[in-house]
């Protein structure tokens, strides 16, 4: 991380908005998780009541489950991006990229401590 991005970091912290916003996205985040968990948890439990969780048609049904849970937190994690963008955090753009998200996850790790200190 360059010395440009961590002053163009603490920049967009200065106001307390970015703050706020990480906090917010958190809690939409958990509250998400948590009802994909239950909608994976129904689905199972609906095809263990009628014995056809092991059959391959109730795996199957599973996997595609699966794969539509993973494709929208895929969407949420763009739309945090872009959120994050638009605040001014840099770094912050809707990519896929793997090394990219990686800084961004440190980003928001530094965001998140720092947000816990007490002035």
């Amino acid at each position: 991380v360059t010395s440009d991005v961590l002053s163009a970091l603490a920049t967009s912290l200065l106001d307390g908005t970015v703050f706020q916003i990480v906090r917010e996205l958190e809690e939409i985040q958990q509250i998400l998780e948590r009802d994909l968990l239950n909608r994976r948890m129904k689905a199972v439990n609906a095809l263990r009541a009628s014995k056809r969780v092991d059959t391959d048609e109730g795996e199957a049904e599973i996997r595609r489950l699966d794969q539509d849970i993973i494709l929208e937190l895929d969407q949420r994690v763009a739309e945090q991006q872009a959120t994050l963008q638009r605040a001014g955090v840099p770094c912050m753009m809707p990519t896929n990229k793997s090394e990219d998200i990686s800084l961004q996850m440190q980003i928001l790790g530094w965001i998140q401590r720092l947000s816990r200190i007490q002035v």
